[in-house]
């Protein structure tokens, strides 16, 4: 299928956050006229299981044909040990799909006003730049202080370049969060070393703190152990609803 946006949500709890997001974005997507396809993947998420059922069964049909949604849902919980195989289930739906951008965004980031719009402009320039840049970092800058590290976070936007470049999938990197649980997955991390290694491709951070507003609740990815590490007060101090 050819696709302006091919959209990646992994997803645990959150079905309320996202419906918000996935009326805002096919919002600018029915105005703007673009072809999107939003596949999320629910991590067997014991809360909200009717409104996921919602979204899985009735909302498809609500936003088509502009913005297409596809939900499935794992039949036992993945969580950050198994985060690499969430990813991998999204992933693989990119080789199925000629899309021009693919974006990938948390279920507890709310997008500003144009942001497919926003984000893909960026990322342009970015490329114009530099014609090695296949993806653009959008959280990690301010979330973890990395942004000179180029690491990646679950937040992007990329073109098909990146996917080809770490084969449509990750290696499993549980063995990290064994040691550590109250780590990070070690997707991101992991993503951002094997770009690393090639000349041909790199990432860019993005330093435009205006397009994702973080939702206060902590997801399964950020558990509360780890809100000491989040800047959650200056996201709510700082950011301005456009």
């Amino acid at each position: 299928m050819d696709l302006d946006y091919l959209i990646l949500t992994p997803t645990y709890n959150r079905a309320q956050y996202l419906m918000k997001i996935l009326r805002h974005l096919a919002e600018e997507a029915g105005r703007r006229s673009y072809k999107c396809l939003h596949i999320i993947q629910d991590d067997c998420s014991q809360e909200g299981k009717e409104a996921y059922r919602q979204i899985r069964d009735g909302w498809q049909r609500e936003f088509a044909p502009w913005y297409l949604i596809e939900c499935s849902r794992w039949s036992q919980n993945h969580g950050k040990l198994r985060f690499w195989e969430t990813l991998n289930r999204l992933y693989a739906n990119v080789r199925l799909h000629n899309a021009r951008y693919v974006v990938q965004i948390p279920d507890d980031g709310m997008p500003c006003k144009d942001f497919l719009t926003r984000t893909a402009e960026h990322f342009e320039r970015l490329k114009q730049r530099d014609a090695r840049v296949c993806a653009m970092n959008i959280l990690c800058t301010l979330l973890m202080n990395w942004g000179s590290q180029r690491y990646l976070d679950n937040a992007m936007i990329a073109d098909q370049r990146f996917f080809e470049a770490i084969g449509y999938q990750l290696h499993n990197c549980s063995a990290k969060h064994r040691v550590s649980p109250q780590s990070g997955s070690g997707t991101g991390m992991q993503v951002t070393h094997r770009i690393l290694e090639r000349s041909d491709v790199r990432v860019a951070p993005c330093q435009d703190v205006s397009y994702l507003r973080l939702m206060d609740t902590p997801s399964v990815m950020y558990p509360p152990e780890k809100l000491k590490t989040r800047p959650a007060v200056w996201w709510r101090e700082n950011f301005v609803d456009s």
